[in-house]
């Protein structure tokens, strides 16, 4: 996949914010602090590639936090 592609960043950001969630089959679902310390730096080198970067890993946190209030199934989420 192309790094520049809008899906690759949302894919990762995805990825990264899934892999940072506890409590997944309960109703509260929290981000693991330690964990997403520990992995930032994946982040960090994707949103110093530029805007572009940051404007689509922006519409992959609303699009996580979308799915995680208004989830389609008890036992799925499907992101994108």
């Amino acid at each position: 996949m192309n790094v520049d592609d809008k899906y690759y960043v949302r894919n990762i950001v995805l990825s990264y914010l899934e892999a940072c969630l506890i409590n997944r089959e309960n109703t509260q679902k929290k981000i693991q602090e330690n964990i997403a310390r520990k992995r930032m730096t994946v982040l960090k080198e994707i949103l110093q590639k530029g805007q572009e970067h940051e404007v689509q890993a922006v519409y992959a946190i609303q699009n996580f936090v979308h799915k995680l209030e208004h989830p389609q199934s008890k036992h799925t989420l499907d992101f994108i």
